[in-house]
């Protein structure tokens, strides 16, 4: 077995993810294909999409078909998307995989797509265009669980909270904060808990940092930033770090990338939710093509069936677990298990 499939299996293994059948009988390109296959991110410059497009990439290489990966400029970023997704149908693109900046935004262009015969599935974002599978985090969960750290570990039922998220329209961001929002109020004692901030930095990294100096220098007795995803929490590890301030206000964000780990290292980060990006593009794809493949019952022939909601999972990292195999995992989907010289173990 290849470096990459045995990569994959392991994480989906680690991981005890249900959806682990879907990969039953899918061939490393057993009928080789040329069809188009559009997955569309939300970001660019973000660590997390750059995953996102290995796993899809790595599908479409295992089941013959060509994948055109583009991002967003921004998180904010709507026009590019719905650009990219018109392209998909000029180029008559036989599945969409996306992940949409806004829930409803996008709605139109995808009606279009639809029209055309292209099939559709959403990654990381849920949409709230019809019938569309989500494969991604739950995350208002994530949410609940950040929460749940963040009472456990440093606000213990009381202090104030300031929250920077990364996108004004973005579902997984306002799901983000609202999971993490209830998780504390349902935290015994929560009634000294007081969000005092909660802004968005566009998905800009310099905005979060601003933005967190901003709360600190309004609230000195500031306990915590909660924020949404890799540049949010990088902006306000930068103004933490900047201030001196690390191990007295406290950060939990989401995602790994290398600064990310850094600024966990040296306790500017306390904590950080980790996704399975990855596993978002490699199973986006893959689903797409079972949507384009038929099964025949009575003489129809119809699409095949998808879940309408997979959930990749959500996991808490501190240096508390940092070190745990399924954490290193996680954090390095793509190259866990090799040795220094890059050869699998």
């Amino acid at each position: 077995m290849n470096r990459k499939k045995r990569g994959l299996l392991s994480r989906i293994t680690a991981c005890a993810l249900a959806f682990s059948m879907a990969f039953a009988g899918s061939g490393c390109g057993s009928s080789q294909k040329t069809e188009t296959i559009y997955v569309i991110g939300q970001s660019q410059g973000i660590q997390f999409w750059d995953l996102v497009q290995q796993g899809a990439e790595d599908a479409g290489s295992e089941l013959g078909y060509n994948i055109v990966y583009e991002n967003a400029t921004n998180t904010n970023d709507i026009d590019t998307q719905k650009k990219l997704i018109q392209q998909a149908i000029a180029e008559k693109a036989k599945a969409i995989v996306f992940a949409p900046n806004d829930p409803s935004a996008l709605n139109d262009d995808l009606s279009a797509a639809q029209n055309a015969g292209i099939k559709l599935i959403a990654i990381d974002a849920p949409t709230s265009f019809k019938g569309v599978s989500y494969i991604g985090t739950d995350n208002l969960s994530a949410g609940n669980i950040a929460g749940r750290n963040a009472n456990n570990s440093i606000l213990f039922g009381k202090g104030k909270v300031a929250i920077i998220k990364h996108s004004q329209t973005s579902s997984a961001a306002s799901d983000r904060v609202n999971g993490f929002k209830q998780a504390l109020k349902a935290s015994e004692g929560s009634e000294g808990i007081q969000f005092v901030v909660e802004v968005s930095c566009d998905g800009d990294s310099a905005s979060a940092k601003q933005q967190a100096i901003d709360a600190i220098k309004a609230h000195p007795d500031l306990k915590l930033i909660y924020t949404t995803n890799e540049k949010s929490t990088i902006g306000a590890c930068d103004a933490v770090s900047e201030l001196d301030l690390s191990g007295k206000v406290r950060v939990i964000g989401y995602n790994s990338n290398d600064t990310e780990i850094s600024f966990l290292m040296d306790q500017t980060l306390t904590g950080t939710i980790i996704q399975s990006p990855y596993n978002m593009g490699y199973l986006g794809v893959k689903y797409a093509t079972d949507l384009l493949d038929t099964v025949t019952v009575n003489g129809v022939s119809s699409s095949k069936t998808i879940p309408s909601n997979i959930d990749t999972g959500a996991t808490y990292i501190s240096l508390n677990n940092y070190s745990d195999d399924i954490s290193q995992l996680l954090i390095h989907p793509d190259t866990f298990g090799q040795n220094q010289n890059g050869v699998a173990k």
